[in-house]
Order: structure tokens, then sequence, then C-alpha cells
């Protein structure tokens, strides 16, 4: 474990696990894009070269290192998006952008991310969400009608919502509200929230991984601390 000994990423064929690489620290995200894997361990990003993992290098030979990384996805045109405890990055053409300080935000931790069939990275924090689309940030809390500013992770569905995990349950809201916030076309979001008695508990939630995924037949699924929460939305 993290306390001095050893902490392994396993690969596995066939049901077997036929390669594993030991870590000091926590490896804490991976991705694919058209070369490979890619896996974050703890701030370093690191690529899958034949069996070996080796770092990540930028076009300008320096390599990618940060504070902790949390999250990773490979979008749609290719370039990599990463969660950090510095906010939120985007790597293209060998060339990594803060995102968040070129929009001048700053002092913001991000733990989660999803991309929408539009284009958009959406990314969770545990003080709102924020959607990156055309070089631009937008940020919701409570105050555009958020149910919850702690969101674990998100998923979109193939309805029209984007499916949300929080310290208060889970809720959906419609993507179409979100970008018309996001675009200044509206001040409020509504969102449907999933409480009452055949509800997840809250308190089931305190201590949540930040995970969700969305399997072929279009089910959301999230973890919870007394198994997996299945949705068909």
């Amino acid at each position: 474990g993290p306390e001095g000994g050893e902490i392994f990423i396993d690969g596995f064929s066939g049901g077997r696990v036929v390669k594993s690489w030991a870590n000091a620290v926590w490896p804490k995200a991976i991705a694919e894009d058209s070369r490979g894997l890619l896996m974050a361990i703890e701030g370093r990003l690191m690529r899958l070269e034949g069996d070996e993992l080796q770092p990540f290098l930028l076009a300008d030979g320096t390599e990618v290192s940060l504070r902790w990384i949390t999250d990773m996805r490979v979008a749609r045109d290719g370039s990599i998006w990463i969660a950090a405890l510095e906010g939120v990055f985007q790597i293209a053409d060998g060339v990594i952008y803060n995102r968040c300080h070129l929009n001048g935000v700053y002092h913001t931790a991000f733990y989660y991310l999803c991309e929408t069939a539009d284009g958009a990275v959406w990314a969770a924090q545990n003080t709102g969400i924020a959607r990156f689309k055309d070089g631009r940030l937008a940020l919701f809390t409570k105050q555009q009608g958020l149910h919850e500013n702690f969101v674990y992770a998100m998923m979109p569905d193939r309805l029209g919502y984007i499916w949300m995990d929080s310290t208060r349950g889970i809720f959906r809201v419609s993507e179409r509200e979100l970008n018309a916030v996001a675009d200044g076309l509206a001040e409020r979001v509504s969102c449907d929230v999933f409480d009452g008695e055949d509800s997840v508990k809250t308190t089931d939630k305190s201590a949540q991984e930040y995970s969700a995924g969305r399997t072929p037949d279009g089910r959301i699924w999230f973890p919870s601390s007394k198994g997996v929460i299945v949705i068909d939305p």
C-alpha cells in the first residue's frame, strides 16, 4: 500500500494476469489514445511502450509532472484531457494547456472528466461542475440550479441528459439546459433528483470513488459503498 509498500498495475489477457508494473505510489487514471495506453501515476503521465512504462514526453522533450492527476480522458479530436489538483489540462499536438488558467480560474481542483457528443468536455469537483468548449470555461454551482456542488462523477446518456453522482445522491440535468446557461441564454438549470424511499441513501455515499461508466446498452454505472449502482435511463 501507500505506506511504503508496492502498488501494482496489472495487465490482463484471456482472464489471466500477464504483466504487473510495481509503483511506490498510486496509479490513479488510465486511458487509451491512438498510440496505446496512458497511465497517470500520482502526478506523472506515463505511456506503455512495449511492456514498459515510460514518461510521456511533450513536443519540447519535457515530461508531464503535476501535483496529482485524478482523472484522464482522450477526446474525440485525439487530445488528452487531464483533471488534476491544479485544474484541468489539455494536451494537443504535444503542447500542454492549463484550461483553467487560460480562462482566469485559479486554485481549483477537479476529480472527474467526461465528454459529450458535441465535443464539450465536462469536469466535476467538490464545488460544482465545469464545461470546456471552444476554449471557453463555464462554471455551474447551486447558484445556477445544480442540486449539489460536490459531484463525484458525471456521465451523459443517449437521451440528452447528464447523470451526476454526488454527496446528496444521484440526479440528472438536461444537457440542453446546461448549454443554455453556459452560453448565456438562461440563468438556471432544473435537476431531476432521485431521492425518496427507493433512492441511494446519501449516508452510503460519504466516502466515494470518482468513477462512472456507460455500457453499450446505454445504462449508466456508478460505484457505491454497498455495491454497483446501475441506471437504465
